[in-house]
């Protein structure tokens, strides 16, 4: 937990040492991950009173940890940090985390929670980006835009640098600028200002990016990118070949929550996410707890090594996801094969069953949608809310029914709405699948 696993608390220090450990074998990473959670348990059993007694169950009496009942340790909700946040505070740090700050997530996953980070999470979360920015064989030389929404009181000019971006630079390299424009601006100045200072890199919330490109795709004026780096949603075959038409460029998603910090990045070489397992412990289980086999959804389950101020143990994310075995590029981190989405968007079978539905963005083109969501209103019927890409088309919708409730494998009554934008979560997110058969759910 901290300083002493990643050798050097700086964000350079954690960079270099992420770069050596991913080329352990993967045996070195579960004796790896025992000390920092070792480190992290002992820390919160000490100084923080919600964890006081939660955790009696790992240990013996002589004090020492029986990793075989890792699981009998209660799995924290997102209602449990919101209704104990006073409780879950460190009463004191490890030397070397540094100061904190505390930031209120969006809700998008239902609740809004306030996090304490400490600037050691912070830290670690550069250097992950930066791993895979390095494993993406990007040019910290080049300029880079940034796209988030910025206070029009705070925003700087656009063709003025904001700092630079990449590590520190060694043996004479350079590092390119990095610029910031409101997201909110209209699509066409942010082009200009990015042609303007020559920008091979984007980051963004993944939204924005999916708008720009669905929105170049139709017409003439395209730019050249390298790289988009992404938050906030995955990057289906659909939005990567939209980014490819419209930009020219390859999407690479980060994996990431205010609770948990940098989890996972997608690789290079396919569509998987490689898991920073030398920063968090994930898990993936099913509705019994039990850990899910590679290939079966489950919900995702993790703890952060690196946040002592506000301890986060066997944290459910919110999300689903499914573990690959084996990457192609032959990674010995952790693979997951998908993030499907969040735990109160898995659907209901008539029988009561839970399942994360999984339309493939292909079947677009039957409906003639450019872009869509679904919506299970009751256990009877999904809602499919799109875009279309022409005038409506009912034999399309027909067709698209049929199929839809193949896909499902479960006869509902299929229903369509026309929308000139798929609304959004207020923190900015495109959810895809939209469970609301058991009344309002809370504001997202």
């Amino acid at each position: 937990m901290g300083s002493e696993g990643a050798g050097i608390a700086t964000p350079s220090g954690i960079f270099e040492f992420l770069m050596e450990s991913q080329r352990w074998k993967r045996e070195g990473f579960v004796s790896f991950q025992r000390s920092q959670l070792e480190q992290l348990l002992r820390h919160a059993r000490n100084h923080v009173p919600f964890y006081q007694t939660r955790l009696d169950c790992l240990f013996d009496r002589f004090g020492n940890i029986d990793w075989e009942k890792w699981r009998e340790v209660p799995i924290l909700t997102r209602a449990e940090v919101a209704a104990h946040h006073e409780a879950l505070q460190a009463r004191e740090l490890p030397p070397g985390h540094g100061k904190t700050k505390v930031m209120t997530t969006s809700g998008s996953t239902g609740l809004p929670i306030s996090v304490r980070f400490t600037r050691l999470l912070t830290d670690a979360g550069q250097a992950a980006d930066w791993r895979a920015q390095a494993n993406w064989k990007m040019d910290w030389s080049k300029p880079l835009f940034y796209w988030e929404r910025v206070p029009q009181d705070r925003a700087p000019p656009p063709d003025k640098p904001i700092g630079q971006w990449g590590p520190p630079a060694r043996n004479g390299e350079t590092r390119g600028a990095a610029h910031i424009a409101d997201s909110e601006i209209a699509l066409a100045s942010r082009m200009q200002w990015m042609r303007a200072v020559g920008a091979r890199y984007l980051f963004s919330q993944g939204n924005f990016a999916m708008a720009a490109a669905l929105a170049l795709s139709g017409s003439n004026d395209h730019y050249p990118l390298h790289v988009i780096q992404i938050h906030g949603i995955s990057a289906d075959e659909s939005f990567r070949a939209l980014a490819r038409k419209a930009f020219g460029a390859s999407i690479m998603a980060m994996y990431s929550s205010k609770e948990a910090g940098r989890m996972a990045h997608q690789c290079p070489a396919c569509s998987n996410y490689h898991v920073n397992a030398e920063m968090v412990h994930l898990e993936i289980l099913d509705d019994r707890n039990e850990p899910c086999p590679p290939g079966v959804p489950g919900r995702v389950v993790v703890t952060s090594f690196f946040n002592a101020a506000q301890p986060f143990i066997r944290y459910e994310q919110g999300d689903i996801a499914t573990w690959e075995k084996d990457c192609v590029c032959g990674t010995p981190l952790p693979v997951l094969r998908s993030i499907d989405g969040r735990i109160y968007h898995l659907f209901r079978r008539r029988d009561g069953t839970a399942y994360a539905p999984q339309v493939m963005d292909e079947f677009r083109a039957v409906l003639g949608a450019t872009l869509w969501q679904f919506v299970q209103t009751s256990a009877d019927e999904i809602l499919v809310r799109y875009m279309p890409a022409q005038a409506r088309d009912p034999e399309r919708e027909t067709a698209f029914a049929r199929l839809l409730k193949d896909i499902l494998r479960e006869d509902y009554s299929i229903r369509f709405e026309t929308v000139s934008a798929v609304p959004l979560t207020a923190g900015g997110k495109y959810i895809k699948y939209l469970y609301a058969a058991d009344g309002p759910r809370p504001a997202a």
